[in-house]
């Protein structure tokens, strides 16, 4: 509803449907039905089960998904475009490289519970907003090059920029991760540094059970052969 208020307050003629549900299993026959009408979907969602539910039904249904999310205390984010049928799916992005998955903001008291020790809780700690903004902007771009992208525009050379599957961003060198090393920004071009984005090329997963083999992959790692002819 916050989103829809925000909407009207730029346009106030913007049609506007709002269906408030929390995504489960259950009722994954009614997400399909809302998926189903639409052109793109954005899965700003916190919890891992949500996302693994609108992956799987965005893939069935043929939709473009953008997951976007910020790491914890936002020191960085990401971006995951899945184009069905053309990139990895959002169950490959966690097959692959499981700590980006899991390495998710703590916005609410959920994400913190479920990370608690049982004599220590966990806090919920937010990034900053600026921190999060180049996240949200980089969600909106892609969503906006997504629906134009049959249009002629002056923003169509982006889409030979905006082809990636996942998008990485660093807004500082935080201790404990791999980018705490990173060299500072200062006037270098070359190489990786924070407050930049890059894009990085990711095929999807063989054994993905969503968007690939997964049944064959398994079996051809164990030798079986899963041809048969009837006799």
């Amino acid at each position: 509803m916050s989103v829809k208020d925000l909407l009207k307050d730029k346009n106030p003629f913007a049609k506007i449907h709002t269906w408030t549900a929390k995504i489960c299993w259950k009722i994954i026959d009614e997400i399909r039905k809302v998926v189903q009408k639409v052109d793109l979907v954005i899965c700003a969602t916190d919890i891992k089960e949500s996302k693994l539910i609108m992956n799987k039904v965005c893939f069935e249904e043929k939709k473009p998904c953008i997951f976007p999310g910020a790491f914890r205390r936002a020191y960085g984010g990401q971006i995951l475009f899945v184009r069905p049928g053309k990139s990895l799916c959002y169950q490959c992005f966690c097959m692959y490289v499981p700590k980006f998955a899991k390495d998710e903001e703590i916005s609410n008291l959920e994400q913190a519970e479920g990370l608690a020790y049982t004599d220590r809780p966990v806090p919920i700690e937010p990034g900053l907003s600026n921190d999060i903004a180049p996240i949200s902007t980089m969600t909106v771009k892609l969503a906006i090059q997504e629906l134009i992208k049959d249009t002629n525009t002056t923003l169509e050379s982006l889409n030979d920029d905006l082809v990636a599957s996942w998008y990485l961003w660093i807004n500082r060198r935080e201790a404990g991760t791999q980018f705490e090393d990173l060299k500072p920004l200062e006037f270098n071009i070359d190489g990786m540094h924070i407050l930049r984005w890059y894009g990085i090329d990711v095929k999807p997963h063989p054994a993905c059970p969503v968007c690939g083999d997964f049944q064959g992959h398994l079996a051809k790692q164990a030798g079986i052969d899963l041809s048969f002819s009837d006799v």
